[in-house]
């Protein structure tokens, strides 16, 4: 049996067999599901970050840090830091390797970016919030900020507003830092994330519940009321414990963490603590992972399966026109 040479073959066999088994499948008409999103996780006591992914298998992401608490993920796929510890804000790439962005702050612990790149630090060490350019400059954005003992959180809106939480309102400034309040209560706000529709979820501690305001404005006081798929029982039911980060995942998933949880589940109720939980556009709530260490997160959707391959493929596809 003779074996065919390579360089007998026509030359767009030989580009069609050089080509990832993705990029093959989706030439050939088939369709790829979603990879899931991975969940990247702060502890501050280990000083460590934890990546888990949508299985909920967690792996070690970055270490070395000294007490990590809110992440942002920035349009690069970067992860940014707040290091209360040390006052600094590092950068990790994609391969886990650690970099100092920029420092001298006082006891940073939130973090969000605005749609212009820029990235805005909650600091209660001395209650303000600063603004740092793409290249680690910043300035104060806020000072007399008030947030409460129980942890900084910030939020952006398409529209580049800066939400943050002080002691039990929800404070909003616009790019030129005029500050007004849209939201205040009886009890502490937490975590804080908008959907894709405009609304804006908040955590609220005391109550153990999250508040939807509407993106038209208000209040929407029961979670009946709230946007699809959020307004069901199992939402509902779900957030009667201590919510504390929330954020939403590109296909509209709302992750959350809990700092203690009763969960009831394979037949017995257990309290358990540091949980996170995704509540599914699909309806489905689910506990993703508990003891995870820290309750600050931030959502990185993976892309679909051989969208990779597409990129490293390319070269491959332009042989096709090429003579041998």
């Amino acid at each position: 049996m003779n074996a065919v040479s390579e360089f007998n073959r026509p030359a767009w066999q030989r580009c069609f067999r050089t080509l990832p088994a993705g990029l093959v499948f989706l030439l050939l008409g088939g369709s790829l599901a979603h990879a899931g999103d991975d969940v990247y996780v702060s502890n501050p006591g280990a000083g460590t970050i934890t990546q888990i992914d949508a299985n909920g298998n967690a792996s070690l992401f970055a270490s070395g840090l000294d007490s990590p608490e809110g992440l942002a993920l920035n349009d690069a796929g970067n992860l940014f830091v707040a290091d209360s510890g040390d006052g600094t804000i590092s950068e990790i790439n994609s391969l886990g390797t650690v970099s100092t962005f920029t420092s001298g702050l006082n006891g940073p612990t939130a973090l969000a970016f605005d749609s212009g790149g820029n990235l805005y630090v909650a600091s209660p060490g001395d209650q303000t919030i600063s603004r740092i350019n793409s290249s680690g400059n910043g300035s104060v954005f806020a000072t007399g900020m008030a947030f409460d003992s129980d942890g900084a959180y910030l939020a952006t809106d398409p529209a580049g507003n800066i939400y943050a939480n002080a002691t039990r309102t929800i404070e909003r400034f616009d790019s030129s830092g005029n500050r007004s309040t849209v939201a205040a209560g009886p009890n502490y706000f937490e975590g804080m994330a908008f959907d894709g529709g405009g609304n804006l979820y908040l955590a609220l501690q005391n109550a153990g519940s999250v508040d939807c305001y509407g993106g038209s404005g208000g209040l929407l006081t029961s979670p009946y009321n709230y946007p699809a798929p959020y307004n069901n029982d199992l939402f509902a039911a779900a957030l009667e414990d201590t919510p504390c980060d929330l954020a939403f995942d590109a296909s509209g998933n709302l992750y959350a963490t809990f700092s203690e949880m009763v969960y009831d589940g394979n037949g017995g109720t257990a309290s358990i603590n540091d949980v996170l939980v995704e509540f599914g556009v699909n309806g489905n709530n689910r506990v993703v992972a508990a003891n995870i260490g820290g309750t600050y997160i931030a959502v990185q959707s993976v892309p679909e399966p051989g969208i990779w391959a597409l990129i490293s493929g390319l070269a491959a596809v332009l042989c096709l026109g090429r003579r041998p």
